[in-house]
């Protein structure tokens, strides 16, 4: 696996930023946030099959702009520290990307947040898929560049940001 780390600064406090990432439930997970993202249509129902349970934590099915369908299982939460783990499962060729999101005082102003994700990708099974792999793991600091614009939009505007306004209309667009 390779690993990569990005960060933002948002300007608001972090308490804010954090309840963007977490409302606090595991019922609810993904909810506020799929609202938010430009790559995510919208969250699906929790998955209940025991198969999909951690911990007593749900995976829940996400429904992706590109019409493709995947599964976000909740792997770690740390609200004292405030840092949300989730692995991405159900993507082709047995990729399985995982996000780990800190979240924290900026080091320069204590009324702005840096947001930070350390992104990981895993074969879940060997050959012949390790010849996407290398493809994946060149394009996944694109997608968390974007999520992590998209939140910082989101939090400084309250508003969705012009990538999900995009995806919003593109898909809008897609059912007439």
């Amino acid at each position: 696996s390779i690993p990569g780390e990005r960060s933002i600064v948002i300007e608001k406090p972090v308490e804010d930023v954090w309840n963007l990432l977490w409302d606090g439930s595991a019922d609810t997970f993904g909810e506020g946030i799929a609202k938010i993202l430009s790559n995510v249509k919208a969250t699906n129902k929790v998955l209940t099959d025991g198969q999909f349970q951690v911990n007593g934590i749900s995976g829940r099915e996400l429904s992706m702009v590109d019409g493709s369908f995947y599964t976000e299982m909740l792997r770690r939460v740390d609200e004292e520290n405030r840092i949300l783990s989730y692995d991405i499962s159900g993507i082709p060729f047995g990729i399985v990307p995982t996000g780990t999101w800190t979240v924290s005082n900026a080091k320069d102003d204590a009324n702005k947040t840096e947001l930070s994700v350390t992104d990981v990708a895993t074969l879940s099974y060997w050959p012949p898929q390790f010849l996407a792999y290398p493809v994946f793991t060149l394009m996944l600091p694109g997608v968390f560049d974007a999520m992590l614009a998209d939140i910082k939009h989101y939090a400084e505007t309250g508003e969705p940001s012009p990538a999900k306004v995009e995806a919003i209309n593109k898909c809008a667009s897609k059912k007439k």
